[in-house]
């Protein structure tokens, strides 16, 4: 408990100088992935970046610990997730807000038919052609 207000009182006492480098803090998404990239004007060791399903982080899972200033995350399902980083110092940046909405089952097996569609239609005109070529040869 005494770790757990010793570490309040840092995060109050110290303004974080961590920042996402998205022009926004709320970011849309319809495909479930996103990069992630932050910078720091401190010369930090380590960071630590966390997602939550609330604003307030009172869940959170830690998804990257490192010294890189950059991460990939995949496999989003529908939803809003926050994130934020922080260092071994206990700053903490602003909190990222991610909105995923994927695209629409229907959009998506219209793109497929269309796909499948432009394959047969190729296959189609190589098989032509290569049956022409050979009864003129």
């Amino acid at each position: 408990m005494n770790a757990l207000i010793i570490f309040t009182w840092v995060l109050i006492a110290n303004p974080s100088n961590i920042q996402f480098s998205t022009e926004s803090l709320m970011v849309e998404s319809n495909s479930g992935y996103l990069q992630l990239e932050w910078n720091a004007e401190t010369n930090a060791i380590s960071y630590v970046l966390q997602q939550s399903a609330d604003a307030n982080f009172n869940e959170f899972k830690t998804i990257y610990q490192g010294p890189d200033q950059a991460t990939f995350i995949s496999g989003l399902d529908n939803g809003t997730y926050y994130f934020r980083v922080g260092n071994e110092s206990g700053h903490w940046s602003d909190t990222l807000t991610l909105n995923v909405k994927h695209q629409s089952l229907s959009l998506a097996y219209t793109l497929f038919g269309l796909g499948f569609l432009v394959f047969a239609c190729t296959v189609f005109i190589v098989i032509k052609g290569v049956r022409t070529s050979t009864t003129h040869s």
